[in-house]
């Protein structure tokens, strides 16, 4: 039952939270109002969300999602310059300098996590695959 449900939530997300360059929209607030700009952590939970999705449905729809969310990150999340990943970009992918990088509220937590999570995964689809 929670694969089912797990399956219905990464198709909706796909379906209504995917903006055109693969990122997640923030939110859509209950009045209808949609955040449309890009926080770096519904970024993070995407690519692993629709990883986990690939794993457990095989729908390739799901691996070129998460695919596109890392590259959405890689090229507007994160700061290869100054470090870290950026809080927040529009939706047209800039950077918002009112944002800070780090603070109580925002950490390594979500990114590095997802990353770990990101490669033990694709390990786990290698061996998989080497096996076949």
């Amino acid at each position: 039952r929670v694969k089912v449900e797990a399956l219905e939530m990464a198709k909706a997300t796909l379906a209504e939270g995917v903006d055109a360059d693969g990122a997640l929209f923030n939110e859509l607030h209950e009045n209808g109002h949609l955040d449309d700009a890009k926080d770096w952590w519904p970024q993070a939970e995407a690519m692993v969300g629709f990883l986990n999705a690939y794993q457990l449905s095989s729908d390739v729809d799901y691996m070129e999602a998460a695919k596109r969310s890392w590259a959405f990150i890689s090229s507007k999340v994160s700061d290869r310059k100054g470090g870290e990943w950026h809080w927040r970009v529009s939706r047209e992918g800039v950077p918002d300098p009112s944002q800070s990088k780090i603070n109580a509220w925002k950490c390594p937590y979500h990114n590095s996590r997802a990353c770990f999570e990101v490669l033990e995964r694709l390990q786990s689809l290698t061996k998989l695959s080497s096996l076949a």
